[in-house]
């Protein structure tokens, strides 16, 4: 959320503008993203997305407003260690949110807590990348600089 209001507050016409103050990412800003690729990863989709930009920036910045939106937190529900670690780590005020030490702290107490389990991990089947010399990808033939994905 500090990234929408920095970007909000550096544009030159506005009266907050002042080129002397350096804002912008941290470590703070680093916990969240953290936060917000776990929720991604358990989704398949974005946490935060809404096609109404005045909503999704309420949502992030305004302190009222209730962060993860219901509709994902039913999603999640599956998975109540992954809410509440995001519950943790997705706080709004970047002065008030853990460090990545409080995180890494948190996850393992949550791995050492026996009521705290998550599904059993099953490896996906091995992926070989494809060569060159496998000659092409869904009929198209492999050139030089082509790119395969």
């Amino acid at each position: 959320p500090e990234m929408l209001m920095v970007a909000n507050a550096q544009k030159k016409g506005r009266d907050t503008y002042d080129r002397r103050k350096r804002e912008g990412a941290g470590t703070a800003s680093d916990v969240w993203s953290v936060g917000c690729l776990l929720a991604e990863i358990c989704l398949g989709d974005w946490l935060f997305y809404d096609p109404d930009w005045i909503r999704f920036f309420i949502r992030l910045t305004r302190p009222g407003e209730e962060l993860i939106p219901p509709e994902r937190r039913a999603e999640l529900a599956g998975f109540p260690i992954v809410l509440d670690l995001l519950d943790y780590i997705l706080v709004r005020d970047p002065s008030r949110r853990p460090s990545l030490s409080d995180v890494s702290l948190r996850v393992a107490t949550m791995f050492n807590n026996a009521e705290s389990t998550l599904p059993p991990y099953s490896r996906p089947p091995p992926w070989v990348a494809p060569t060159r010399e496998m000659g092409s990808i869904q009929g198209a033939p492999a050139a030089p600089g082509d790119a395969f994905f």
